[in-house]
């Protein structure tokens, strides 16, 4: 896991705690911080990865504890992609992402664009 200076960190996590409705305990009193750089998650099944990252991305609440993300709220302030998904055959990365556009405005100025919406 990667800690950094809380100042400089893009999700907070204090004392957090998940528990699945039946009681299951996920995470347990977990206190980290994640800086505003891509960061890897890796463990073994079933240690709570993706419940980590649910919770995170706002899908999930925690039982207790407190959960910072900056932007929380805010359209695309944190991206998840689950591990499992029922594909579109036709759909890239790019589109399951959400940045089709962005990269196609990036492809366009890389060929020699100038129209304003492609830098916007």
């Amino acid at each position: 896991m990667l800690f950094t200076n809380p100042t400089n960190s893009s999700v907070v996590l204090d004392d957090l705690t998940f528990t699945w409705p039946d009681g299951t305990p996920v995470l347990d009193h977990l206190t980290a911080t994640f800086g505003a750089v891509r960061t890897g998650l890796t463990g073994a099944n079933g240690t709570g990865k993706s419940t980590l990252l649910r919770t995170i991305a706002g899908e999930l609440s925690p039982t207790s504890g407190h959960l910072s993300v900056p932007g929380s709220g805010e359209p695309d302030a944190v991206g998840y992609l689950p591990q499992r998904l029922t594909l579109d055959t036709d759909a890239t990365v790019a589109d399951l992402l959400g940045i089709r556009d962005v990269l196609d405005a990036l492809d366009a100025i890389e060929h020699g664009s100038t129209d304003e919406d492609d830098f916007e």
